[in-house]
């Protein structure tokens, strides 16, 4: 007679096709995890990219008026101010210091001459053509 130990020992053949399964159902489960890690490291990523895009629009642009300026504005600064000084969007004491530095400065005050004629306002009528100029 047989201990338990000695029927616990031997070795029996699966029945065809248990391996196969087996093997099927360990590579499905693989397959399972890797695809919950990719959905998470994909949402990690989009919420990751909306967060940098969000804190680069808060501290990328700041709006025109805002901007504190000491001392005399160099050529550059006033440059990038010129839209805004031309549609009057700027505090008085920047809309001064832009002034002053057009009062002086022969080629900034070419360049503000130049963009103020190709500035067109809401409401403002562009140059006429000949032809409507002949019908009117």
């Amino acid at each position: 007679m047989s201990t338990p130990e000695q029927e616990h020992d031997r070795w029996e053949s699966c029945p065809p096709g248990t391996l196969t399964r087996t093997v099927h159902e360990i590579r499905r489960r693989h397959l399972g995890r890797r695809r919950v890690k990719i959905a998470g490291l994909t949402s990690s990523f989009v919420v990751l990219l909306f967060v940098v895009v969000i804190i680069a629009q808060q501290f990328g642009r700041t709006p025109l008026n805002t901007i504190p300026i000491m001392g005399p504005i160099s050529c550059a600064t006033l440059r990038s101010l010129l839209p805004a000084y031309i549609a009057q969007e700027l505090k008085p004491g920047v809309m001064g210091q832009v002034e002053t530095h057009l009062d002086k400065c022969p080629h900034c005050r070419e360049q503000y001459n130049k963009e103020k004629e190709e500035t067109v306002f809401p409401g403002q009528r562009t140059r006429e053509s000949p032809q409507l100029a002949m019908r009117t």
